[in-house]
């Protein structure tokens, strides 16, 4: 995927523009796969990365990750 694909990719997400896409990326980010991977902690590293911008951007891979598996919660019915 080349660089452009990938900051397309990261600008999709809420809350996540050019400026910050770029971070992401040169800060070793350079694919979704690896976003996926990464901690709130990572992300709160980077300058300009609030913790509610990290949970916000992790919030919405796991979201996309997990909408292909059909899994829903167990409920018991008495």
């Amino acid at each position: 995927m080349t660089k452009e694909a990938v900051l397309k990719e990261f600008e999709a997400l809420k809350g996540v523009g050019k400026v910050k896409a770029k971070l992401l990326y040169d800060n070793g980010f350079d694919s979704m796969e690896k976003l996926k991977k990464a901690k709130i902690k990572d992300l709160t590293k980077l300058k300009g990365i609030t913790e509610k911008n990290a949970n916000e951007i992790l919030d919405q891979i796991k979201e996309k990750k997990e909408k292909p598996a059909k899994k829903t919660p167990e409920k018991k019915d008495q």
